[in-house]
């Protein structure tokens, strides 16, 4: 056989395995196969793949989990394994505690506290662990020991126990350990104060349903103390048919004496109860008299309130100067209006309606006062010019002949209602400054004048003057709220309540719980249940009618409650609680009971018949 290379050979086709090739094994050639020689030797190692690759068995191909990315440069090339997502966020991010704000980003945060109470020291966590720790109150709060309520004190706190005052309120458990602290007011208690007390109030039928002996309260029906004795309500100083004590109400009346010769006057400083308001003291100007500084009536000649100020009489509702009374001119109703009320347009004779070419009449006011229809005129309009007149203001698209525009444009003059002027502007007078520019300007006050008011001042407080210029306004701490109750401080006051005689008092009806002084008979008085009753005072006897006799001495007092009229007359009960006259009997009868009432009869000579009599001597 010749000898022929192997590049001489032919092509070979696609190898099966089973393809016939020659060997030299152990210097001896030998034959085997394609598939043979590619399965020997057995492959055992493993290795690395860029890829899957299924024919290397024992090969693996390299992956990535989340946050891992690989490059591959290709034949040659770099293969490369980087980071991605929150992992390559972390890596970019600067120091600080790591938050994660989104599926793949973390931010840097540092731990931070808001208000008081709390510090943090290296919130980052760049220079050690982050440390929290309380300050101010807080710390305090956590350094107590003990037990109690916990009581601020600055930045500071402490450990506070309740207790009560002695003979007033007793304490149960002040310190909480072993519950809520009970407050209770201490039996028999001592009340403080030197005012008074005020003690449950309400009608007859408020009344508790079941009252213990020694309740005490006020009956806003029949206007008196009341208490409960021996299973029944017995009203104070009526008793024993005459006044035995008289009380005034707290911040309103005074009583000195109060069970001898009792003097009533009306608190310094006093609460005025009700909410309709306070009637005080109203007449005209020629009635005014002598008086002092701080005194207020309402003038019926000006229709005004007025006050007694720094030696002048002054009314408080312009402060001594200003409008008082508005009046109404030709075309106009509603005036003179002195405080409040309504200005209309007078009616005049044109008769309200639509007119047909009307024949019309103006008076000086501008009012039509008189209207009638007219004839249509005849004619036809062919042109109409247009004029700005005197205004100001210049006009073109006239004159007009059939249909058209008129434009307006210039400023309106002065004298026709404008301002003369394209850019007007607010100008400073005396005492007062203006700031900014138009249409933006603001107007302030500078320096003083007659009327200066203060920076501030207490809600609904009663305007008053300064004593010294009359023209200064000052705060006070005399207050009207909303509903027209007077508050004032518990100061000295002098509010005068005088009326000629009870014919001047205003309706009691209307002013339920005002006081009035009547000069004719030298008296007060206070409204109720639309009546004006009289109030105690020393000298003045209190009439049966009001709960007491009418006289002023103990025997008087007597004989005007008794019902006896004849010399050995007796008082017996009539089996309604009232005392009931029964007339000396006759010469010789004895008082007998038959078990029910008392009577004459004659003696029985000491029979058992007469066993339940009885002998009266009368001198």
């Amino acid at each position: 056989m010749a000898n022929i290379q192997i590049t001489q050979l032919p092509s070979a086709s696609a190898i099966t395995g089973t393809e016939a090739v020659p060997i030299v094994q152990n210097g001896v050639t030998v034959q085997t196969t394609a598939g043979a020689i590619a399965a020997s030797p057995a492959q055992t190692q493993t290795f690395l793949t860029v890829n899957l690759e299924s024919t290397l068995a024992n090969s693996r191909y390299v992956g990535v989990a989340s946050g891992l990315t690989i490059s591959d440069g290709g034949a040659q090339g770099l293969f490369q394994i980087g980071t991605t997502g929150a992992l390559l966020s972390l890596i970019n991010a600067s120091t600080g505690i790591m938050a994660k704000t989104g599926s793949t980003t973390l931010t840097p945060r540092t731990l931070q506290v808001s208000g008081q109470g709390i510090t943090i020291t290296n919130g980052s966590g760049v220079s050690g662990d982050p440390t929290i720790a309380l300050t101010g109150v807080p710390a305090a709060i956590a350094g107590l020991s003990g037990y109690g309520q916990l009581t601020m004190l600055g930045t500071g706190a402490t450990i506070r126990q309740l207790a009560g005052t002695g003979n007033q309120i007793t304490v149960t458990d002040g310190a909480g350990t072993s519950g809520n602290p009970t407050i209770a007011i201490t039996s028999n208690p001592v009340l403080p104060g030197t005012a008074g007390a005020v003690v449950p109030s309400g009608n007859t039928a408020a009344r508790a349903a079941l009252p213990t002996n020694g309740t005490i309260r006020y009956n806003t029906d029949n206007v008196n103390f009341e208490f409960y004795q021996n299973s029944a309500w017995t009203v104070f100083g009526t008793g024993a048919g005459s006044v035995t004590s008289v009380i005034g109400t707290a911040n309103q009346i005074t009583v000195v004496n109060s069970t001898t010769t009792p003097t009533i006057s009306i608190t310094s400083d006093p609460t005025i109860p009700g909410t309709g308001g306070v009637v005080i003291p109203a007449g005209t100007t020629g009635q005014r008299g002598a008086t002092t500084n701080g005194t207020i009536r309402y003038n019926t000649t000006i229709g005004l309130l007025e006050g007694y100020i720094n030696g002048a009489w002054t009314t408080l509702s312009t402060g001594g100067s200003g409008v008082t009374s508005v009046a109404t001119g030709t075309g106009l109703t509603g005036g003179p209006i002195t405080s409040t009320g309504t200005i209309s347009l007078a009616n005049t004779a044109v008769v309200a309606g639509s007119y047909t070419a009307a024949n019309i009449t103006v008076d000086a006011q501008g009012r039509l006062t008189s209207a009638a229809n007219g004839s249509s005129g005849g004619g036809t309009v062919t042109s109409v010019a247009v004029s700005g007149g005197t205004t100001g203001l210049t006009t073109s698209g006239g004159p007009i002949t059939t249909s058209g525009t008129i434009t307006i444009a210039g400023t309106l003059a002065v004298a026709s209602g404008g301002t003369g002027t394209s850019t007007p502007s607010i100008v400073a007078g005396t005492n007062v400054t203006v700031s900014g520019t138009w249409p933006n300007q603001t107007i302030n006050s500078s320096g003083s004048g007659d009327v200066v008011g203060p920076a501030s001042a207490t809600d609904n407080a009663i305007t008053r003057f300064d004593g010294v210029t009359g023209k200064l306004v000052q705060n006070s701490l005399v207050t009207v709220s909303d509903t027209g109750a007077i508050t004032a401080p518990q100061v000295g006051s002098v509010i005068p309540f005088y009326y000629a005689n009870q014919a001047a008092f205003p309706s009691a009806a209307t002013y339920h719980g005002a006081l009035a002084h009547s000069h004719a008979d030298g008296a007060m008085y206070f409204a109720h249940s639309s009546s004006w009753v009289r109030m105690l005072d020393v000298g003045t006897a209190v009439t049966i009618a009001q709960g007491g006799t009418g006289q002023t001495t103990a025997a008087t007092a007597f004989n005007a409650l008794s019902p006896i009229t004849t010399t050995g007359d007796i008082i017996i009960g009539n089996g309604t609680n009232s005392a009931t006259r029964l007339g000396i009997g006759s010469n010789g009868y004895v008082l007998t009971s038959n078990g029910t009432t008392a009577a004459w009869q004659a003696s029985g000579g000491g029979s058992s018949s007469q066993a339940n009599a009885f002998a009266w001597f009368i001198s």
